[in-house]
């Protein structure tokens, strides 16, 4: 199953799973709490609509600019470029700048970040697509640690490349953003939601009048037990059905819409096609899609600090270095997120940074949303969009945020995770949000 996955994933497409989310400081109230009562979004299985809402082409219209960024302060010969996006606002700039935060494991060649960042620029507003923190190339590049996963930490060590990257495209460009925001999808949405806690602690930093989270997990363990739990799913495939499933992606390409991303005659379409994979199928395809970076990720932290987990590998010179490298790479490939937490990142924290008691639990406290309770409860400027029936969370965890977020969240009674971004309903929510980036005193810039 793993492979199948890979053939979209590899191609044009990542799952919608990957988040976006903005960052808001002193903003003027957008009120959401009007959630969808007339919603005509098919009434489908939410991973059958994460899959099929995902499987879209950008247009790519509008003319974008790659920034590599590199950490300053590493030693020249381990510094590693990390590629950005920048969109430049069409026609006359109204002021704002938004970073676009993608779910895990995305590039910034990620459809959905890119469609986001298209309809923001179109709009006359700065947009930069960001990186997801669960990369190898981030974990190279800018983790303090080479270990990436906690989402707390990982988001410090992003926010100080977002600051550099915007002294970057201000000089670069000779633009002087008014105001700077974030939107984070999935993963994404977790990490933009930390960075807005780190951001008003530290107010001579950069800062953000608007954030939005779409899609975001609440309890991050419990989501990555999901995609394991698929993985796990995916390996009890026959041969002879994974044959089988291969037709129906075939199938799904040609369904493929040509002239635009996505319309509900290309959506049915495709649902029809995956409505015949099994529950399990689902899951799996999903996890797959969704695990593509965990391989890279657990190789590097293996660079950065070896715990001899894994076979060890014989120096190049030795006739058995490429057996053996082979081997270590199908022991990293058989790994799920939770063994790397628990089996790697946990015991790390523990030796390497002097954290004895250090627990998964505390791992995925850290990670989570729930820690950040305070923040979204007392900031009137970080908002919410969601789907009901999203598999990442827990039915407690819809409860948790409308308690947390109040008049600022918006849900959707389906969609899955991220399914139904490309909806006309969820994009006139979404543009509600573009269309009050602005405020009237500007928001200080790094």
């Amino acid at each position: 199953m793993r492979r199948l996955a890979m053939l979209l994933v590899a191609g044009w497409i990542v799952l919608a799973t990957n988040q976006v989310s903005f960052g808001l400081v002193h903003s003027q109230s957008i009120d959401l709490s009007q959630n969808a009562i007339d919603y005509d979004f098919p009434d489908i299985d939410g991973g059958v609509a994460t899959i099929a809402g995902s499987l879209f082409k950008v247009p790519k219209k509008l003319k974008y600019h790659t920034i590599k960024l590199k950490d300053p302060e590493r030693p020249k010969r381990k510094r590693r470029a990390l590629k950005f996006r920048y969109y430049p606002a069409q026609g006359k700039s109204d002021g704002s700048f938004t970073f676009l935060l993608g779910g895990i494991g995305a590039t910034v060649e990620s459809n959905l970040t890119n469609l986001v960042a298209e309809k923001i620029s179109a709009k006359g507003k700065h947009a930069l697509v960001v990186p997801s923190v669960f990369l190898p190339r981030f974990a190279e590049a800018f983790s303090s640690t080479g270990y990436v996963g906690n989402i707390a930490d990982d988001s410090k060590d992003l926010y100080r490349a977002l600051e550099l990257v915007t002294k970057k495209v201000n000089l670069k460009f000779s633009i002087n953003p008014e105001s700077y925001n974030m939107i984070g999808i999935s993963l994404g949405a977790l990490t933009a939601a930390h960075i807005g806690s780190i951001s008003v602690k530290t107010l001579e930093r950069l800062q953000f009048q608007r954030i939005l989270i779409i899609n975001n997990p609440v309890d991050l363990l419990h989501g990555l037990r999901y995609l394991d739990e698929g993985r796990a799913a995916g390996d009890e495939i026959g041969f002879w059905r994974e044959i089988k499933l291969l037709q129906y992606v075939i199938k799904i390409f040609k369904a493929l819409p040509k002239t635009e991303f996505m319309n509900i005659d290309v959506f049915q379409n495709i649902v029809s096609i995956i409505e015949k994979f099994t529950e399990g199928e689902v899951q799996s395809f999903i996890a797959d899609s969704l695990s593509s970076s965990l391989a890279g990720v657990i190789t590097v932290s293996q660079e950065a600090y070896d715990q001899g987990v894994f076979v060890e590998l014989p120096p190049k010179s030795s006739v058995t270095y490429k057996y053996v490298r082979k081997e270590r790479r199908k022991q990293i490939a058989k790994m799920g997120f939770e063994q790397y937490v628990n089996g790697l990142m946990v015991p790390y924290y523990q030796t390497q940074l002097n954290r004895p008691d250090y627990t998964i639990e505390q791992a995925n406290y850290n990670s989570s949303l729930y820690g950040l309770r305070d923040y979204i409860s007392s900031s009137n400027n970080i908002f919410l969009m969601h789907n009901e029936d999203d598999f990442l969370l827990k039915p407690s965890d819809i409860d948790w945020l409308k308690s947390a977020f109040g008049e600022r969240a918006y849900f959707f009674p389906r969609g899955g995770h991220v399914g139904n971004l490309w909806y006309p309903e969820n994009m006139k929510v979404l543009n509600k949000f573009l269309d009050k980036l602005i405020i009237n005193e500007p928001n200080p810039g790094p």
